[in-house]
């Protein structure tokens, strides 16, 4: 259990970090109280993240079944239950409708329930497209580093060679795979701006269609 903690720690602070796009677009773009909203949950799930990574630091990731499959089934509804605060403040829409919001972003299924998408704040479109991006970047890490080496859903069966070496070992190769994907991943997503910018789309619009875009969370921002 304090294994799950810990790794739950490292996405929730990752969350927070990535909650500063979204509250400098409301900054920049005159919404304030949407600029507070997103940098006041992004201190809290930032303070109570590393309180967490700080507390548990001593502990050592396990390659086991359990905790992997663990992992991957309680880590998207918490980080949407998190990540729907700041859309519940900065919309009219019930805390439980962003929660549905929050969720279909970040597992990039691209359900919606909000109609009139240019009449929302534009941090609220930039937000759910971040939330998007995350989603497809955690499930590339969650395809790559835990189902297929478990053959679940009918992925090849293999075990990762680091799963047999010391915990030491294991962490710094889990580092390192985590390393590459992030910077494939964002690679693609900038090459996809600069096309969207070339063909004359707007800068805002291309940051955010780009995260739909890589993410295959296909959520837009205009109607």
């Amino acid at each position: 259990m304090p294994t799950i903690v810990l790794q739950l720690a490292f996405l929730t602070a990752g969350l927070a970090g990535l909650m500063l796009f979204p509250a400098l677009t409301a900054l920049s773009r005159g919404e304030m109280d949407g600029a507070t909203a997103y940098f006041t949950t992004a201190l809290l799930t930032a303070g109570l993240s590393v309180t967490l990574i700080v507390a548990l630091r001593g502990v050592t990731i396990p390659a086991r079944r359990l905790h992997a499959l663990a992992l991957v089934s309680i880590a998207w509804p918490i980080l949407a239950a998190i990540a729907a605060i700041p859309l519940w403040f900065v919309s009219e829409i019930s805390y439980w409708r962003a929660v549905f919001e929050a969720l279909s972003a970040i597992t990039t299924t691209g359900f919606t329930l909000i109609g009139n998408l240019d009449a929302m704040p534009a941090s609220m479109m930039a937000w759910r497209s971040i939330l998007q991006w995350y989603g497809g970047f955690l499930t590339l890490l969650a395809v790559t580093l835990i189902l297929a080496p478990l053959g679940v859903g009918g992925l090849p069966a293999r075990r990762l060679s680091f799963m047999d070496d010391s915990a030491r070992s294991r962490q710094l190769r889990l580092t390192s795979q985590i390393r590459l994907i992030g910077v494939a991943y964002s690679l693609t997503t900038m090459a996809c701006v600069l096309w969207l910018l070339a063909a004359a789309v707007p800068p805002f619009d291309a940051f955010c269609l780009s995260m739909t875009t890589v993410s295959t969370g296909g959520m837009t921002i205009h109607d």
